[in-house]
Formats: C-alpha cells, structure tokens, sequence
C-alpha cells in the first residue's frame, strides 16, 4: 500500500465550486481499503471544507480510516405500529388491512411482527383492532449517521440504514442537514445500496477497477477539485 503520492501533499489555492464526486469500487476490500488510506495521507484540505461520505452500504471508507467509533451520531426513527402480543388475541384484521405488508404472522406463532420501512403511518390497523391498547404508535430505530471530524476542514461520515426505501426517504435529508457547508463531498458509493437517482446527482463518477490504479483515480478527483 503507498503512503504518499510522489512525497506530495494536494493543497488549493482557490476555492472550488460546490462539487458531488462519486467513488465506486469494482474491486477487492483490500483495494478500496488501500485508497482510503492513500486518500487520507495525501488529501490536504487546509481551507477547502471537505466531506467524505460511506454510502458503500458496506463501510469501505469508516473502516479504512479506522473509524470504528465516531464521536457523533444521530438516530433516525420511524413511526409504525407495535402489537403487545400478550393482549392480542390473532384475530389478523390488522394485517388484512394493512395495504403495505407491513404487519405479518407466522402460523401458530403467536406473534404479530411489524416492518417499520414498510409502514406509510396510515393508521388503518389501530381502527380495525378490535381491542384497545393492542396496537400502539412506536418510533422504531431504522438507520443512523455518524461522523468524525479528522481535522477543521474535513468530516468523515457513515450512513447506514438497513433498507433502501428508508435511506432515500430520510437518511439523505439528514445527511444533508450534516454537509450542508461542505464545499467539496466525495461519497464511497454502490448503487444497489444508495440507489442510480443518488449516483445520477454526482457531478462526477470515479471507478476503481483491474483497470484503474488507485493513484490515478486519485489524481483525476484532485485534479477535478483543483479545476473547479
């Protein structure tokens, strides 16, 4: 693994346009995991506020940098229902109204879960109980964002959230809140986790590949900066 680019340290002059820059990886971790690490030994952002963002779904940046446990996070929480199975007597009516599968029981169970990500809110399922207090209104725990700040002028940042539709629904607007005066973002992505309309928003995407040497995708994000 290099630990520098030719002894030189990328500083800029001038700063650069609001820019998105993807980084996708068809590669082995331990590729993605060498450009990182290069990445963070030869990016010098003194002046240029700059966010690095995982959304690899599959941490390739935080664990690259060693950020196991970043000294922020925040919580995001869904509204959906909870069945108190103790007092439920699995009649079903809730399931069957629930236009969104987001309430199910396995036979014989006698267990009524809830997917959270599925829940629109509606309130369909507390009408058609026919019991009080059976179904009540919970916030569940669906993804989180953390960050750790490496120096005053960059920010690394984790995204993680276990299903798609509830990344794109709230995990990107609160990570906006997160980056907003970032004037540079350069984001680890995968499409089937982040999504194509996320990867269609960048203003450039950068491949590393059998193809790529990493000091070169690099210099082309340097030189992107630099230019802008």
């Amino acid at each position: 693994m290099p630990n520098s680019l030719n002894k030189k340290k990328f500083r800029f002059d001038k700063m650069p346009q609001r820019l998105k820059i993807g980084i996708r990886f068809n590669c082995d971790e331990e590729e993605s995991h060498s450009f990182w690490q290069m990445f963070m030994q030869n990016y010098k952002a003194e002046g240029l506020k700059t966010a690095l963002i995982d959304l690899s779904g599959r941490d390739l940046l935080f664990n690259a940098i060693s950020c196991v446990q970043a000294e922020n996070r925040e919580e995001i929480y869904q509204p959906a229902p909870r069945v108190i199975n103790e007092k439920c007597k699995f009649c079903g009516k809730c399931i069957d109204y629930c236009k969104h599968n987001a309430i199910s029981m396995q036979k014989g169970s006698n267990k009524v879960t809830v997917i959270p990500e599925a829940c629109t809110d509606c309130g369909k399922c507390y009408k058609a109980c026919s019991k009080k207090n059976v179904i009540v209104r919970s916030n569940y725990l669906v993804g989180l964002i953390e960050w750790t700040e490496r120096n005053e002028y960059l920010r690394v940042l984790r995204v993680a959230f276990r299903k798609k539709s509830m990344l794109k629904k709230k995990g990107l607007t609160a990570l906006k809140k997160h980056t907003e005066s970032f004037n540079v973002k350069i984001y680890s992505i995968d499409s089937e986790y982040c999504g194509k309309s996320v990867v269609k928003k960048m203003d450039r995407v950068f491949e590393v590949n059998q193809h790529r040497d990493i000091k070169e995708v690099f210099q082309d994000v340097v030189s992107l900066i630099s230019f802008n």
